[in-house]
């Protein structure tokens, strides 16, 4: 079998190429939406417990994404990655 051609003029290459567009524009997305909602989470978390604000949401964003990228290095691990 023939690896499929890269070349640009290639009509399969065009109707592969936008899923990677789609695909790096969605991982922007999630990645701002997740680090805005934890940014919230360690305000609200703050505010409720009448902590200081700055310390309060970088531990949070710290250690969620933290979280967040161990669970993704244990899913690479394991071959259950997205």
């Amino acid at each position: 079998m023939t690896p499929p051609s890269a070349h640009p003029d290639d009509p399969h290459f065009t109707q592969r190429s936008g899923w990677l567009r789609a695909a790096v524009l969605g991982e922007a997305i999630i990645t701002s939406v997740i680090a805005i909602s934890l940014v919230a989470l360690g305000a609200l978390g703050a505010k409720a417990g009448g902590a200081p604000m700055a310390p309060a949401i970088a531990r949070v964003v710290i250690w969620g994404a933290l979280a967040m990228a161990l669970t993704a290095l244990v899913g690479q691990l394991f071959g259950v990655g997205a």
